[in-house]
């Protein structure tokens, strides 16, 4: 049985509330959320962190779903083959993090994020187009496929990721995008949550206690972006992704 402190609580329960508003905003909660969970539990095994991140990142983007998509309604038939291959692939992914070790990985992140944040910087312009209306649909299947699998494996920065795809090979606005990041996030947490549960990888009282609070925040952070409109998810997208990518290179020296 893993004991806590009381300080040690309200500090994730804080972390949880932070990372479900900069999830909801512009994805990308779990890099936060993931790192202060394996701070406090440094002996604990990794999955037993990654479960736990799993169960808090599922209940907050239950409620950021609902927020979005009662101001932007998608289209339902794309939508669920998008939630269908996202659960599909993150389950897989989980799988494999249960079998072998994803170290080898993080040098490869690092570079696909700085490429991601230099495109984000440099396209200045977006599509204003409505949810799923203008998409290539092979393309964000796709997209869903290789993030959802990626989601499962490791997770922090899926939700910037499937941001940025949905925004450059599919042609939405970054508020658009926003949404149909959230309906795949939501599809890869319940995925790897089964998964993890199987393999007995989650703190069941702390997932949910850290859920509630990612949740209060996955609500005020999808009204925020609702309200304040794609150019401000662009700001906070990048600096969100730059900070993350400072974090990773630094681990890597």
């Amino acid at each position: 049985m893993i004991e806590l402190s009381a300080a040690a609580i309200a500090l994730l329960l804080l972390v949880a509330f932070c990372a479900g508003w900069i999830d909801a905003v512009a994805g990308g909660g779990g890099l936060i959320q993931l790192p202060a969970l394996l701070l406090v539990f440094p002996h604990a095994a990794t999955l037993t962190a990654m479960g736990t991140n799993k169960t808090s990142s599922f209940i907050g983007t239950s409620v950021a779903v609902r927020t979005y998509t009662r101001a932007h309604t998608p289209d339902w038939r794309l939508a669920r083959r998008i939630m269908l291959v996202a659960f599909i692939a993150a389950g897989l992914g989980s799988f494999t993090a249960t079998r072998v070790s994803t170290e080898f990985l993080r040098p490869v992140i690092v570079l696909v994020l700085a490429a991601v944040w230099v495109f984000t910087l440099l396209r200045k312009q977006q599509l204003e187009a409505e949810v799923f209306e203008t998409a290539h649909h092979t393309n964000a299947l796709l997209i869903t496929a290789v993030v959802g699998y990626y989601d499962g494996l490791i997770g922090p920065g899926t939700g910037s990721f499937l941001l940025i795809g949905f925004v450059a090979m599919v042609g939405l606005s970054f508020l658009g995008a926003s949404v149909a990041a959230k309906l795949a996030n939501w599809s890869t947490n319940l995925a790897s949550i089964l998964v993890f549960t199987v393999s007995g990888h989650i703190l069941w009282w702390l997932g949910l206690s850290m859920g509630a609070a990612n949740a209060l925040g996955g609500r005020l952070g999808a009204r925020t972006a609702i309200a304040r409109g794609s150019a401000f998810v662009r700001v906070i997208f990048l600096l969100s992704t730059g900070a993350l990518l400072v974090k990773l290179a630094w681990s890597l020296i």
